[in-house]
């Protein structure tokens, strides 16, 4: 019985992990294909043509970039403080 609550608990922890490196290798995923990923769901939404296809790519290409540079802004801030 205790055995087996023992067996129980290591499960339970290995999943817990597990589901810790999922989310945080999910979040990466999706950051990553941000821009990949958004045209689909906009295309979900409505029809663009070839040009307007070609805009939304920019745009989403260009609030990307800006994000990462400030992203790697933040942490050069944070990291020069200590």
């Amino acid at each position: 019985m205790l055995n087996n609550l023992k067996a129980k608990k290591v499960i339970n922890a290995c999943f817990a992990i597990s589901m810790v490196f999922l989310c945080s290798c999910s979040a990466s995923f999706t950051y990553n294909n941000l821009s990949w990923l958004s045209s689909f769901w906009v295309d979900d939404y409505i029809d663009l043509n070839k040009t307007q296809n070609k805009q939304l790519k920019q745009i989403i290409n260009t609030t990307q970039a800006l994000a990462q540079k400030y992203a790697a802004a933040c942490l050069q801030t944070r990291h020069s403080k200590y």
